[in-house]
């Protein structure tokens, strides 16, 4: 098809059309309006193509292309099936399939107020119209249609839902009516929502007449219209063949409340569906109820021998125990099935012992729900009683304040407490139509847990091995987690049935590593040998070590103290003795006091590291005010009072962090932001960064590092060098930077760089006679090349001049430069405006925009549109306008005081950029941290400072 419009618009209706075909010229259609659909976009006059398929125009002059991808891109005026995810206070989102979620308006249904704002819970189907899809921007949707009636939207109950392609939806909402629909609806009665995302909904009486149904939906995207008649008969005799209804049930409404997962587990795709038997006598429906964890078998009808296999079989395929099985039974899934002593007796041992023994096909599931997490972490141990539980949650409670996605599965069946370390005792599971829904501390931090599933915390679960085998599967198969970039999975104590269990069925998917917590006394340390040992059988790398509880670690000051009179009585004389110290020794006040809890005379777990060959990542003390966060479920991280556990928790997770590939990930994560940051700057600051742009999620290209980042890291160093030796030219000796002597532009760049925003009329550079910067007659722009390529050029900005960095042809000799052709953006910062080339890396953007505005290098920068959305530097960002936003650090009042009264005489406005900035003040200060004036905190790190507040200078007692 030629890539330019030839006839008119009509000759490309219901034609193949590929990306790049011109299909309307908007020029020849004076007076008339079009609407534009998915596939379609405008440049200039022109309608061009985006995606393959066939071009389509409905009555109402609205074209789109349909095609059988199952993608969606969202569209004013769409119809579609939603899935409810959170509820806010003002809107819920809700899951359409799109690139982004979409928010529903607590207000957007048929005469809403605020008095009666509907409530739903996550997993609630509903039936919504698109009515904003601006680009960039979250959809809005709405329960009314053009003339603010209810209609047809609305939520949905019952039924079963499932998804298809985007042009299946389309044909099946096409005029005259699909086929399927039409011959269904004059022989059967059921109910059915189409959504133009590639989501049906099919309601009936009878669960027979859905299953038909749906079936044939599926089936008839790939049959012509006489087939799809054929098919259609075919079915409604067998459905009047199995048109009955087991005893004791009524309708669907019974069956889906006692069977909460069936209809959603149920695979059309499979051989197994109700009307492939002749004289249908069998409806088994095996499903773990949400409510109770005992595995559900129930048969509604009589069972012949043969029906029984059948029924056995389909238990063993979904890994599960049969219920009249033996009270050890060894498990289906095991070699010794139907062979070990335990079978003997059983009623089903010859079925397990000749049942083929493939692969698992819960697998696939498994492969399937993992693929939207990016990191698995197994925390373990030894023994009990060692912390991993509150590492565990600590981890995870940090990870989430990181502004990442994190997922906590808690698979010590017997002994769960992770609901309690989290603040969630109470909580239930909720079933939606994509799996199990977790528990949700935060939005970005989801908890699992058989602790939910219990009616009472104190029950027991006595279990044995293939039960917690089964619900572990049932965890990792139905537990619909969304995007995850991590998922930290608490595993019970030692190398038990869970162990193997999580590492066999997470092999296929990818195991990022594990971490073992311990205690320094030699008892622990011999399991958590045992514990190494079992994770290089296995092949799961050892992420590090955590020794906890080495020592009783807080402030002198935190202490209780007593006296004990000769007859052994305890007197408290805490008050008297804080007010000794402070009078007598107020050099006290910042001292740490230590004490050993527990024996490590052996080295502890840094020997024991060191003799295995894996890696130690750190101690934790026992800190009051960690227990007592794990006792109210919440995170040490944050409070009015830190312990000391908190710093060495925090350092453990910014040292894990230094394994490669998290490293890389939280780089990229940078990077998305418009951070200007290496790999060694991010772990040093990212937190803090991140903390500030939570809602800025932008999926972008992960670049790696370039030269030109290099390139700028020796010129600071260049103009370290200078400032200290006071001199005009610096004679610099490092093996990063080759040249000895910085050439005359270097240094004149130098020069001015530290002039900041005040000189911004100060350009880059020996100005020429043609008052244009001699560095823009350097060369063209070159993305690999070092910064000085693309820094600025012009000291005035004017019409018509060229982007900043944009190069002119060396010893072109014109006097009037060739016009630039390039993509651009103009990016504002106060009253100053640039013009920025984007035709080049994101890395090549970043120096220009730097180089133009004059900041400093360890200044991080971010660009928002004009919509206030935080966009990623690419070279396929929109053109328009930005606005440019400076990172103001973090600012802090340092008391100075006089050693005669103690008195503060006076304070000093300090900012810190990085850590780097920071632990430079301290070396120059002579100081090893900062005391909050209001407590006793110390501070040792910049992650750990409070914009505004005031601090004092300390000094910390060493031997």
């Amino acid at each position: 098809m030629a890539d330019t419009l030839s006839g008119s618009p009509e000759t490309f209706v219901d034609k193949l059309v590929v990306p790049g075909d011109v299909v309307l010229d908007l020029s020849a259609m004076a007076n008339q309006t079009i609407k534009l659909g998915s596939g379609l976009r405008q440049e200039s006059d022109a309608i061009s193509v985006t995606k393959a398929g066939k071009l389509k125009l409905s009555k109402h002059n609205k074209y789109w292309v349909e095609s059988s991808q199952k993608r969606y891109v969202p569209s004013v005026g769409d119809s579609v099936l939603g899935v409810v995810v959170d509820s806010r206070a003002d809107n819920f989102l809700v899951d359409i399939k799109g690139p982004s979620l979409g928010f529903l308006p607590v207000l957007a249904f048929e005469g809403g107020t605020r008095r009666n704002i509907p409530k739903f819970e996550a997993g609630t189907l509903i039936y919504v119209r698109v009515v904003k899809a601006n680009p960039g921007m979250n959809p809005e949707l709405s329960c009314t249609d053009a003339g603010g009636k209810a209609a047809e939207f609305g939520p949905l109950k019952d039924g079963y839902t499932f998804e298809c392609s985007t042009g299946l939806s389309r044909m099946l909402l096409s005029s005259p009516p699909c086929p399927v629909l039409e011959a269904f609806g004059k022989k059967v009665s059921f109910e059915v929502a189409v959504g133009l995302n590639g989501r049906v909904w099919v309601n009936a009486e009878s669960p027979s007449t859905i299953i038909v149904v749906a079936n044939a939906i599926m089936k008839s995207e790939s049959l012509s219209v006489v087939q799809q008649r054929i098919m259609v008969e075919k079915l409604l005799q067998t459905l009047h063949l199995s048109s009955w209804q087991p005893e004791h049930t009524t309708g669907l409404g019974e069956i889906k409340k006692s069977f909460p997962l069936y209809f959603h587990r149920l695979s059309f795709s499979t051989s197994l569906s109700i009307f492939s038997l002749p004289h249908p006598s069998l409806l088994a429906l095996a499903s773990p109820s949400v409510n109770s964890p005992e595995l559900l078998l129930t048969v509604v009808t009589r069972l012949s021998k043969k029906e029984e296999r059948i029924a056995v079989l389909a238990a063993m395929e979904n890994g599960q125990v049969p219920e009249n099985a033996n009270e050890h039974c060894p498990g289906t899934e095991s070699d010794s099935a139907g062979k070990s002593d335990a079978c003997q007796g059983c009623p089903n041992q010859e079925v397990c012992a000749t049942a083929p023994k493939g692969p698992d096909p819960d697998l696939v599931g498994i492969a399937e729900r993992m693929a939207t997490v990016k990191h698995k972490i197994l925390v373990l141990s030894g023994k009990g009683g060692v912390g991993k539980s509150t590492f565990s949650a600590q981890l995870s409670f940090a990870l989430a304040a990181m502004d990442f996605q994190v997922g906590l599965l808690d698979i010590d069946i017997c002994g769960p407490s992770i609901p309690k370390m989290l603040g969630l005792e109470g909580q239930e599971i909720h079933q939606s139509n994509l799996g199990w829904s977790p528990v949700y501390v935060e939005s970005n931090l989801g908890v699992m847990s058989i602790g939910f599933m219990l009616p009472n915390p104190d029950d027991a679960v006595i279990w044995r091995g293939p039960r917690k085998n089964s619900l572990i599967k049932q965890f990792l198969k139905d537990v619909y987690w969304g995007e995850l970039d991590f998922l930290v999975v608490d595993a019970p104590p030692g190398t038990s049935d869970e162990h193997i269990s999580i590492t066999q069925y997470l092999n296929a998917t990818g195991i990022d590593g594990a971490i073992i917590v311990t205690t320094p006394q030699q008892v622990s340390l011999i399991d958590v040998r045992k514990e190494v040992s079992f994770c290089k059988k296995v092949g799961i790398q050892v992420l590090g070590v955590v020794e906890n509880m080495s020592g009783l670690s807080q402030p002198l000051m935190d202490f209780k103290f007593l006296r004990v009179t000769p007859t052994g009585e305890e007197r408290d004389v805490t008050e008297w003795a804080r007010e000794y110290v402070k009078e007598k020794a107020p050099e006290l006040l910042d001292v740490i006091a230590s004490s050993e809890v527990f024996d490590s005379s052996s080295g502890g777990a840094l020997k024991m590291c060191m003799e295995m060959g894996v890696p130690f990542l750190g101690k934790v003390p026992l800190d009051p005010q960690l227990c007592k966060a794990a006792e109210e479920g919440r995170s040490c991280f944050t409070g009015e009072k830190l312990g000391m556990g908190a710093p060495a928790l925090k350092k453990i997770i910014d040292k894990l962090m230094e394994n490669q590939g998290l490293s890389k990930m939280i780089s990229s994560k940078m990077r998305e932001k418009g951070f200007d940051r290496s790999p060694t700057m991010c772990t040093d600051k990212w937190r803090n960064l991140l903390k500030e742009f939570k809602k800025a999620r932008h999926q972008v290209k992960v670049g790696s590092r370039s030269a030109k980042m290099s390139y700028y890291e020796d010129l600071e160093e260049l103009l370290r060098d200078r400032n200290k030796n006071s001199s005009s030219t610096t004679t610099v000796s490092t093996s990063a930077y080759k040249s000895h002597t910085p050439p005359p532009k270097v240094d004149s760049f130098i020069h001015f760089s530290d002039k900041g925003l005040e000189d911004a009329n100060i350009p880059f550079g020996p100005i020429g006679a043609t008052d244009r910067s001699a560095v823009n007659l350097e060369r063209r722009l070159d993305h690999d090349g070092d910064p000085l390529a693309i820094t600025a050029a012009d000291a005035v900005v004017a019409s018509g001049v060229p982007p900043w960095n944009w190069r002119e042809a060396p010893g072109n000799g014109a006097e009037n430069p060739p016009p630039f052709c390039g993509r651009i953006i103009t990016v504002k910062l106060g009253e100053y405006s640039k013009r920025i080339g984007i035709d080049g890396s994101a890395e090549a953007i970043k120096e220009a925009i730097k180089s133009a505005f004059r900041i400093r290098t360890k200044r991080a920068f971010w660009l928002e549109d004009e919509d206030e959305v935080v966009r990623s530097l690419d070279r396929d960002m929109p053109l328009g306008n930005y606005t440019l936003h400076l990172d103001e650090g973090i600012t802090i009042k340092l008391c100075f005081y006089d050693e005669s009264n103690r008195g503060v005489v006076r304070d000093e406005a300090v900012t810190f950029y990085t850590e780097d900035d920071f632990r430079d003040f301290l070396t120059r200060r002579g100081l090893t941290g900062f005391r909050e004036l209001s407590g006793y905190r110390c501070i040792d790190c910049l992650d750990d400072l409070q914009s505004g507040a005031m601090y004092q200078g300390v000094r910390l007692l060493v031997d």
